[in-house]
């Protein structure tokens, strides 16, 4: 179906339009919608196969950069129908924020109330869904680092290089960055604030790709100390209503007081729309201390991900991670199941 997108508009060398197949497409499910043995009707019904092509026809206004019209489309959808394929619904949501965005680029006044309001609802559709789904309503992340500098076997350089890989695939432009790492070159902290990835001072990265600790010293309590605070006072006001992911990789992650840090998280959890949540990664790690941070993500989508002992499965756990920040899972969902 989504290679209809690779059609291109008519031109007087191309006969074909994806505009004219997607309407084809509809007028064959008119046609045979009605009839239960047909094959196209077989596992979902008419109203789901007319959700799959409007899904379709979304995608294929914003390939070719109509944003208004998939916005009109995905705004029929989002008000309309009862239910909705989750794929759709990442089609829908990407392109109502991607109108709005288009909007303010061209001045076309959108009211901030309605703005955020928008941007509220997407995200809690976003929050039932069963599987993860990708759409462009901002993040604030804070990617953090502890590792002994005599970590073997060359794990620290597979935790910097997926730190970095999540930076460059996971964080998008409108996406709010900081980083929070200890750079052995100059014996200190390095952290940068929370600020829109295009804006994050290059040095951050730089400090990625350098960061360790010059001895067996947990910098864990530290570093997570700094990055509640950039969360608990974001930038301006779109950062402020974006949910926030803090990233930590650690092989020894000491804490004095792991209640202390529980009681953090549930704090500025309290309230508003915008949820914070803790990804943490532990390598190479005691089961006794493998259990201590367990018990520290139990708030929201916080979880702890075994990074193993490998490259293998430290670059899975990074994977996992991904995940996450993508989207997240639940026992709801948004389904088809009543089409």
């Amino acid at each position: 179906g989504c290679g209809i997108m690779q059609f291109p508009r008519r031109d007087e060398d191309e006969p074909y339009d994806s505009a004219d197949i997607v309407h084809e497409a509809d007028s064959l499910l008119v046609s045979v919608g009605r009839d239960l043995r047909s094959p196209l009707m077989q596992g979902v019904a008419r109203a789901g196969r007319l959700q799959e092509l409007e899904e379709i026809a979304i995608r294929c206004q914003l390939h070719e950069g109509n944003y208004d019209e998939a916005a009109r489309y995905a705004s029929r959808m989002l008000i309309e129908d009862e239910y909705i394929l989750e794929s759709a619904f990442e089609a829908a949501a990407t392109a109502i924020v991607e109108s709005i965005r288009r909007s303010d680029a061209v001045s076309v006044s959108w009211r901030p109330e309605i703005v955020e309001l928008a941007r509220a609802q997407l995200r809690m559709m976003a929050k039932v869904c069963r599987s993860p789904v990708s759409i462009p309503i901002g993040k604030n992340v804070v990617l953090c680092l502890d590792l002994g500098i005599d970590n073997r076997d060359g794990m620290l350089d597979t935790v910097r290089e997926n730190l970095l890989l999540l930076y460059n695939e996971e964080c998008y432009a409108h996406d709010y960055v900081s980083v929070v790492v200890f750079d052995v070159d100059v014996h200190s902290d390095q952290s940068f604030p929370l600020c829109k990835k295009q804006d994050l001072d290059p040095e951050a990265i730089v400090g990625l790709t350098r960061s360790t600790q010059e001895s067996d010293q947990s910098y864990f309590s530290v570093g997570l100390q700094k990055s509640f605070e950039y969360v608990q006072k974001p930038p301006n006001d779109e950062s402020r209503r974006n949910d926030s992911w803090i990233v930590i990789a650690s092989d020894h992650p000491a804490l004095k007081d792991p209640t202390a840090v529980k009681e953090k998280l549930r704090e500025l959890n309290k309230g508003g729309l915008a949820d914070l949540n803790l990804v943490l990664v532990g390598i190479d790690l005691t089961m006794r201390m493998a259990e201590k941070c367990k018990s520290l993500c139990q708030i929201k989508d916080s979880v702890y991900i075994d990074g193993g002992e490998n490259d293998q499965t430290l670059d899975t756990a990074f994977q996992d991670v991904s995940v996450k920040l993508v989207g997240r899972t639940s026992v709801r969902g948004i389904t088809v199941e009543k089409f």
